[in-house]
Formats: structure tokens, sequence, C-alpha cells
């Protein structure tokens, strides 16, 4: 039995059915990477995202850019679909989210329903022509006064012969609703009228070449990640060399301000150095790397600059006067009995003097005086390290009463930090699909964070794999961006990030290379120094990354 109005000539089996069929296979096979079976989605869904997508425009040409757009996105959003079979029903709604972006003025004004009869046909006669764009026209016009619905079931009933199950399932509504939507559009369009409609959709069907742009722009994107997000950082040995002889010198000079001789035949710096047990081991065994006594009470430029109320600019530059200091490169720390007599006597400076809303952010404030002119890149990457030593340094028991140092985390902020974490946690797993966190740092699946599968990064990374600055990173974060927190900390899901990039075609200001970004932290300083970036900027992006404030 015929399924209302006849069918269009040829219609049969519609070009999607065969999708439609092993669906959930495409769907599962194109989530894991396959490409071409995302091609076989494509090649059975585009006439039928794209005719929606006229429906609600009204212009061709505005159309295939929704429709392509809305492929990219549904791409890189296959993680977020719970339910393989409903896929063309979710890749309408990524199509009314383009399409209504368009009508919201994110990009030109939709061209007149009238005006699209004008898009290039088969060369004919000028006469001839001139009758086909009115007849198209004429045509246009009818359409666009059906009634919304009638308009969609419509459009897509005749673009390209899909069947009314097809349909059904696309735009999530019974069956009966469909041919009921027909049979109107039908009584309202009659004779020779419908024959047109079928000819004037079908002759603007976007075409094979659509199809493999969208499969050729996400190859030339998933290469893009493959190539930048996936590679590994290998410095080189001149690198790795001279960072070691620096530290040798560093550990020469603390012996020496104790008469003592160092122990020189120390682990050579690694790629993974963090993540070592070489780098483990130089906080927390401090006397025999860095050439000290056991016996010296230490105490970090954090801790340091609040207590005696100056600003560690002004700690610094005291330094460049004979204030001591003990080195291991890139950090420092301080002795505090010889640092606290060299100090005493002193006279400080008004401007040296720091206060209590500036001791809880010095690194800011030592931003904002970069800003200013008052410091140099150089002045302000030495606090960052200054402070870093801080978080890197391990806690010490209850019993050393006599350390001003806590080691860790900002004594002034952790509180406020923990507090914010279970929330953190939540919001994080929910980005998963989660009800509660998973068992890991940020409550999201651990094999997301570390092993093969690792696809969250910290924004150091992030921005060396994708090539742009972290200050990109921070805006499209404050913009919506999903972010994974755990205070201070905040990281990034690769492909969380690449299916936002792709759903608001957000564009980075400027491109870096990788050996651009390798060293951040002077890249950050510079881009405050000479204006192009605030000093809140660049602190949230030292706290998500260092935890410094």
């Amino acid at each position: 039995m015929p399924e209302g109005p006849n069918p269009p000539a040829g219609a049969g089996a519609g070009p999607v059915v065969a999708a439609m069929d092993d669906l959930k296979s495409l769907v599962e096979r194109a989530s894991r990477g396959d490409l071409e079976a995302y091609g076989r989605l494509v090649a059975g869904l585009q006439d039928m995202a794209y005719g929606y997508a006229y429906s609600l425009l009204g212009d061709f040409h505005l159309a295939e850019d929704a429709t392509q757009e809305a492929f990219l996105a549904a791409y890189f959003r296959l993680d977020t679909l719970r339910e393989s079979a409903a896929f063309a029903g979710w890749l309408r709604r990524i199509v009314f989210t383009k399409c209504d972006r368009l009508t919201r003025g994110r990009r030109l004004a939709t061209v007149p329903w009238d005006a699209a009869a004008a898009r290039p046909a088969d060369q004919a006669a000028p006469d001839e022509a001139a009758q086909q764009r009115e007849m198209k026209q004429a045509v246009l016009r009818a359409v666009r006064s059906l009634p919304d619905h009638e308009r969609t079931a419509t459009t897509l009933y005749y673009i390209n012969g899909y069947s009314q199950n097809d349909i059904a399932r696309f735009l999530e509504v019974p069956v009966t609703t469909v041919k009921g939507r027909l049979h109107a559009a039908r009584r309202r369009l009659k004779g020779r009228m419908m024959a047109m409609v079928k000819e004037t959709l079908e002759s603007n069907r976007p075409g094979d070449e659509a199809r493999e742009a969208v499969i050729n722009e996400l190859k030339a994107r998933v290469a893009q990640f493959d190539a930048e997000i996936v590679k590994t950082r290998t410095p080189s040995e001149k690198w790795a060399d001279g960072w070691h002889k620096g530290r040798i010198e560093d550990v020469r000079a603390n012996a020496a301000q104790y008469g003592i001789t160092p122990d020189v035949d120390m682990p050579r710096m690694l790629p993974e150095y963090q993540a070592s047990q070489t780098f483990r081991d130089d906080f927390t065994d401090i006397p025999q790397r860095w050439g000290i006594p056991e016996e010296v009470k230490l105490i970090t430029l954090r801790e340091l600059c609040r207590a005696v109320e100056v600003k560690p600019l002004a700690l610094l530059r005291w330094q460049e006067a004979g204030m001591p200091v003990l080195r291991y490169r890139p950090w420092a720390l301080y002795d505090r009995d010889r640092v606290r007599a060299w100090i005493v006597g002193r006279d400080v400076q008004p401007e040296e003097r720091m206060s209590a809303e500036q001791a809880r952010r010095p690194v800011r404030t030592t931003l904002e005086a970069l800003a200013e002119g008052a410091a140099t890149v150089e002045e302000a990457r030495a606090v960052c390290a200054g402070f870093e030593t801080a978080t890197f340094l391990p806690m010490r028991g209850p019993g050393d009463v006599d350390r001003i140092d806590v080691g860790g985390l900002d004594p002034l902020w952790v509180d406020e930090w923990v507090a914010l974490r279970p929330a953190e946690h939540l919001a994080n797993a929910s980005l998963y699909g989660l009800d509660s966190p998973a068992d890991s740092f940020l409550g999201v699946p651990p094999e997301f964070i570390m092993g093969p599968r690792c696809r969250v990064f910290e924004i150091r990374d992030l921005s060396r794999r994708l090539q742009i600055s972290p200050f990109d990173i921070v805006r499209w974060t404050n913009d919506g961006m999903p972010s994974l927190r755990h205070s201070p900390w905040v990281r990034w899901d690769v492909e969380l990030t690449a299916a936002w990039v792709a759903d608001t075609a957000a564009l980075p200001a400027d491109r870096y290379s990788p050996k651009q970004l390798d060293d951040l932290e002077p890249f950050i300083l510079d881009a405050v120094a000479t204006g192009r970036h605030s000093p809140d900027l660049a602190c949230q992006i030292l706290q998500g990354w260092a935890g410094l404030v």
C-alpha cells in the first residue's frame, strides 16, 4: 500500500536506507576514527540534512554551509551520542543549531527565497532561462507559503526520494505525522506544481563534491590532531646538556656559601623530567641535590615576601645587592637565618612594601608591574620560578615548627580551593555522561588522564599541540569551552576541545610553532609586557597551570 502521496519517480529505497540498515555499526566505527564509515553516513544523510537546512533558511548556498558545518561538528561530538540508532535525529538538532546561528546574524543575512531561483542551472537560451527562473520563483514562493512543518516534510520528501520512515526517524516524529503533513501540503500544492517542486528541489541537491568536501576537511583536521596532539616533545641533547651544566654551576655556588664540597654527580635532565623520580628526588633530597648542609632551614620566595612584607620584585633586586640565594635551576630557595640576618636593618622603601591584598596575590602584583613597565620579563620570570618552587616543595611534618614555609599549595588559598573541588568533579564527570565522579584526579575516567588513551592536557601541552596561544585557550574557556577543574589546576580534554572549536567555528588569533610555545612563561610574560594581553588573562593561565596567584 502506498504511503500517502505517491513517492517521487525512482524513489524506491531512498539513499539513506542503506545507511539506516547498519546505522549503529557505521556510527560505532566512525566514533573510533573510521572516516570511510563516516563518509557513508554523510552520503546517506547529506540530502536529508541539506533539505532540512534549506527548509529553515530558504537559501541553497547557506544551507550547504550549515550542512557541512553540522557534519563536521557531529564527527567531533560522536562520543557524546549515547544511542547510535538516534544519530539521524541527533544530527538534525545540530543542523538546527547551525541554521539558528546563521539566522541570528553570525554570518551574512539569508538570501530571500525568491533569489534562490537564480542559482545557475544547465545552460539554456535566454528566453528559456528566464522562463525557468520565473517557474522556479513561483515554485519556491509556493513552498515558502507552506506552514513550517509541512514545508520541512515536503522538502525532505521531494529532494531525493527519502521514505516517510526515514523522514520520521530524522524528524523524531511518528510516521503518521509525516503522512499527515505531506497530505496537507499536497492539497495546497496541486497537480503540475507538485511535479515542479520535485524538479526544483532535486536540481539543487548538493552533489558528491559536497560529501567529499566534508571528508577532506575531516581528514585535514584529524591529520592535524594526529601530528600536533598525539606527538610527544623530545628535547635536544644540546638543551639537556645546557641545563645539566647550569645546575652543576648552581650547586657549586650554593656549596661555596658554606665552604663545603658538593656532589655534582647528579642525574641528567630527562625529556619527561617532571614525571620522573629525578624530579621528586630534587625536592625530597634537597641538601644532597642542592649542595647545602642538612641543618639549613629553608624558606621559599612566597613565604619570605609575606614574612618580611616586601614585594617579591624588591627581594629579587636585593639579591643583586648581595642578599644570599640558593639556586637549582630553574628553582630558587633561601637560607632562612642568613637571609633574615641580611635584611635586618635594611631601609625598606615605601614602594617596596607589600600590602595585605598584594600578599594574597603576589604574582598578579608582579604582572601588573610588568604591564606598567616597572619590571622586566626576566624579573617576572624569576618571581614565577620562585613561587613554583613553593608549589613543588613537599609538606613538612608538624614537628618542624621553626619553618615558615609550609610547602605545596598556597596556604592563603588552599582551603578555598579544596572546598571547590567536589562541585568541580561533579561538573567534570557530567562532561562524560557520568552521574558521579570517577576515582581519579579530576573525577573523569582515569584512562583519559594517563596511558595510551590519554586525552587530557595542561595548557602548555595543549597550546603546543594545537599550535595556538594559551591566551586563546583561556579566552575560549571563558566563552564556554569545556574545561576540567581541580582547583587551582585546570586541564582540557582535546576531544571536547575539538568538538567545541568545530561547533563554534572559533578562530585563534595567531598560529605558533611548538618551538615558540616550548618555554611558556616567557611567551606569557612577553605578551603582558608588550600590552598584547592583560595581567588578568596571564594570571588565569599561571594559576590553572602552576597554582600561582
